[in-house]
C-alpha cells in the first residue's frame, strides 16, 4: 500500500507539472508541425496551452482533490484556468469544450464570477456552432461534417454538468443528443463496438471499428454525463442501457494482464495505456454512480495493475500517439497527457469504494 501510494503521489506531482505547462514548444516541434501540414491534410497544431490533453489533466486533478482535498490539486487548477482567462480564454474549437467539465467544480469551490463568465461562453459557442444531421456537432466544420467519437467525451459532459449546475435543459438536451445520435448512427451491430465516426449526409461510418480510444472517448462522454442528466429526460433511459451493453461487450476483448489494445480486436496488437486508463476510468464511474455491478471491479484492479506497471518516474508510458484522423492512427508509444490524466483519475477513484 504504501507504494502505491508513492507512484499516486508521483503521478499527481507529472500530473500538475504537465497541466500548466503541456504542450511544450521548441524547433524540432515546430519543424514537425510543417511536416505534419503537408502529409496530414486538415492538421492544425495547437499552439494553446488549453486544449483537450489539458482537459483531460484537469479532470484528474478535480478527482484527485475531490477524494484527498489536497490544496496543490486546487492551487494547480485555479493557475490553470486563471492563465487561461488572462490570454483571452478563447475558444476556437469544439474539443477544448472539455476544459470546462471541470471548470464548473472550480467555479463551486471557488464562486468567482470570472469562472462563470467562461463557462457562459463556452456554452454560447456550442449552443451557436453549425449542427449538421440531426443537431449533431461535428468537429471540425471547416473540414468536413464529420462526425468524430472523440466529440462526444470532449463537449457532452460539459454540457450536461453545465445544465444540472445551472438549470439549463437546452445545454443538458443537447448533449444528451449527441450521444443517442452516435448510437443510432456510429456503432458495429457484430461487435457491439464504435466506429471512429460517421457522417450524417452520406449515411456512411467512418474508420475502424473498435479503436481503442474511441472506445473510451464514448465510454466517458456517456458515464459523466449520465450523472447530470435527470433520470425523468426522455433520453437517460437509453443512454444508461447503451452504457451498460457496451461495457458488456468491451470487457471481453481485456487482455489477461489486465490492458486493452490500440484496437480492441487487434487481440495480439500493441497494448494502451490510453485506451485502457480511459476505458476503466468510465468503467470505475458507473460502478461508484450505481449504474455498473460492483462486479467490474475485477475488471477496473488488473487494469489499474497494469498501469501502475506503466509509470517512471511518475508519467504513464505506452500511451499510443495522437490520432490524425479517420484511419491515421500512428504506432509510437510514449507518454502522453491523454494516458497520463485518465490514470490519475482512476487511480484517484480506486482510493474511494465503489
Amino acid at each position: 500500500m504504501e507504494n502505491r501510494n508513492v507512484l499516486y503521489d508521483e503521478l499527481r506531482e507529472k500530473t500538475r507539472s504537465q497541466l500548466l505547462n503541456y504542450p511544450e514548444f521548441d524547433i524540432k516541434v515546430k519543424a514537425a508541425d510543417v511536416i505534419k501540414s503537408i502529409i496530414y491534410p486538415g492538421y492544425r497544431a495547437d499552439k494553446s496551452k488549453f486544449q483537450w490533453p489539458n482537459g483531460l489533466l484537469a479532470l484528474a486533478l478535480e478527482w484527485s482533490h475531490r477524494t484527498s482535498e489536497d490544496k496543490d490539486d486546487l492551487e494547480h487548477l485555479i493557475r490553470y484556468y486563471d492563465k487561461w482567462i488572462e490570454k483571452g480564454a478563447s475558444v476556437d474549437f469544439i474539443d477544448q469544450a472539455i476544459n470546462g467539465y471541470t471548470l464548473i467544480y472550480l467555479y463551486e469551490v471557488t464562486k468567482q464570477n470570472k469562472y462563470k463568465e467562461l463557462l457562459d461562453y463556452i456554452l454560447q459557442f456550442l449552443l451557436d456552432h453549425p449542427k449538421v444531421g440531426d443537431e449533431s456537432i461535428p468537429y471540425r466544420i471547416n473540414i468536413s461534417n464529420d462526425i468524430y467519437i472523440d466529440g462526444l467525451g470532449m463537449v457532452c459532459p460539459f454540457l450536461c454538468r453545465y445544465g444540472s449546475t445551472f438549470h439549463n435543459r437546452e445545454a443538458i438536451n443537447l448533449g444528451a443528443k449527441q450521444i443517442v445520435n452516435y448510437i443510432h448512427n456510429g456503432m458495429d451491430d457484430n461487435t457491439g463496438l464504435p466506429y471512429h465516426g460517421y457522417n450524417p449526409h452520406q449515411n456512411t461510418k467512418l474508420g475502424i471499428i473498435g479503436w481503442g480510444r474511441a472506445v473510451g472517448w464514448l465510454l466517458i462522454g456517456m458515464i459523466d454525463s449520465l450523472e447530470y442528466i435527470p433520470k425523468d429526460n426522455m433520453y437517460y433511459d437509453q443512454i444508461k442501457a447503451a452504457f451498460k451493453k457496451i461495457v458488456s461487450d468491451v470487457v471481453t476483448f481485456q487482455n489477461k494482464n489486465g490492458h486493452f489494445t490500440w484496437q480492441l480486436s487487434a487481440i495480439e496488437g500493441a497494448s494502451d495505456t490510453s485506451a485502457t486508463s480511459m476505458i476503466c476510468y468510465a468503467i470505475k464511474r458507473g460502478m461508484i454512480l450505481g449504474i455498473l455491478d460492483s462486479a467490474y471491479i475485477e475488471i477496473t484492479d488488473v487494469a489499474l495493475d497494469y498501469l501502475h506497471e506503466s509509470v517512471e518516474d511518475g508519467l504513464v508510458s505506452g500511451s499510443s500517439a495522437e490520432c490524425r484522423g479517420f484511419s491515421m492512427y500512428p504506432q509510437k508509444y510514449e507518454a502522453y497527457p491523454w494516458a497520463q490524466g485518465p490514470t490519475t483519475a482512476l487511480t484517484a477513484l480506486s482510493t474511494v469504494p465503489s
